[in-house]
């Protein structure tokens, strides 16, 4: 295929991709009435890993682990059980629109911790980028209690998501890094950790629906597998710039959707906080892009 057919089919699969992400936010506010946060994300990584393996034997792509195993489990301890474990977790006390904004403050604590960690110095104007979504993000932060576990929870779920994400950087400055095989296991090593989790949390149980069952398909299926084969389409195609940026389509939709689907209308302070928030990982994005 020419390199400009493979252009627009990676950035048609950003678009679609990105566009699933935000919904399934959504997708996950209906989902934690039927089931509890813990073992629905721990369903949801373990259906979606299983799925990425199948399709990884069908493909007949490498899926054994590579040394350092620990890896496997370090990023997936962050990247994925700590932030879908904290952001579904946050998604039942608060609204699904502003879960995902403060979710998606991921940029700005990767933009932070890679000045220590990667040796990336922030310039004068990404900082701020981060100033501007600071400011937005204690716009969103509610003053009732439960508001604020909600909060804290969703922006440690983008921390950790950070953390996940340098710490990968790292490993794959001292080697190379087959990105299926990384998220396959990873995802795996995710789900079972939460499911352990979820097991010691003694959680209610679950009260499989067919809108429960047709909420996990969507996560595990096309949320998890399908969506994540269409990023590793997306960075293999597009500069890794292009796909950081093409990716925070995700929080829009989810803001959108949660206001039309869920009546989600956040009060003025809120939305301006939403918009400050945007603003600044945005801008942040494509200032790093540039410099990229």
């Amino acid at each position: 295929m020419p390199s400009a057919d493979r252009r627009r089919l990676a950035l048609g699969a950003l678009i679609v991709g990105g566009a699933l992400w935000g919904y399934n936010w959504v997708v996950m506010k209906q989902a934690v009435a039927y089931a509890p946060p813990l073992t629905f994300a721990a369903l949801r990584l373990l259906g979606g890993g299983t799925l990425l393996a199948l399709y990884g034997l069908i493909a007949r792509r490498p899926l054994r682990p590579e040394p350092p195993y620990l890896r496997y489990a370090v990023v997936g301890l962050f990247q994925s059980a700590g932030f879908l474990g904290l952001a579904t977790w946050a998604i039942v006390l608060a609204g699904a629109g502003k879960v995902t904004i403060l979710a998606y403050t991921m940029p700005l604590w990767t933009a932070v911790l890679a000045w220590p960690f990667l040796g990336e110095r922030l310039r004068p104007l990404e900082g701020g980028a981060i100033l501007v979504a600071l400011v937005g993000i204690l716009a969103m932060v509610g003053p009732a209690p439960g508001n604020l576990w909600a909060d804290a929870a969703a922006i440690g779920g983008g921390i950790a998501w950070a953390i996940g994400i340098v710490y990968l950087k790292r490993q794959m400055q001292r080697a190379p890094i087959d990105l299926f095989r990384m998220t396959t296991w990873q995802m795996l090593a995710a789900g079972a950790m939460l499911g352990i989790v979820a097991l010691l949390a003694h959680e209610r149980a679950i009260d499989w629906t067919p809108q429960f069952a047709l909420a996990l398909f969507y996560n595990a299926a096309i949320a998890s597998a399908l969506c994540y084969s269409l990023w590793f389409f997306v960075v293999a195609v597009l500069p890794a710039g292009e796909a950081a940026m093409g990716s925070l389509l995700a929080p829009v939709v989810g803001v959108a959707a949660a206001w039309w689907q869920l009546g989600e209308r956040p009060p003025s302070l809120e939305l301006a906080g939403i918009v400050l928030v945007l603003v600044g990982v945005i801008l942040l994005s494509w200032l790093r892009a540039q410099r990229a």
